[in-house]
């Protein structure tokens, strides 16, 4: 039974880092977003632009 505990804790302890990571995507996301708005405009445009080529 132990070891099983032992994996119960390493799966609690990996959770919360991925928990925190998803945090700090979602603020990076956010925080990328305003700044993002160009850049993101002109990406659909290049998107477009091979699909018209094509």
């Amino acid at each position: 039974m132990k070891p099983y505990w032992s994996r119960s804790g390493r799966r609690s302890k990996a959770n919360l880092p991925t928990r925190l990571s998803s945090t700090t995507e979602s603020r990076m996301r956010e925080r990328s977003s305003p700044s993002s708005v160009g850049p993101v405009i002109r990406t659909d445009g290049s998107k477009k632009a091979p699909q018209r080529r094509k």
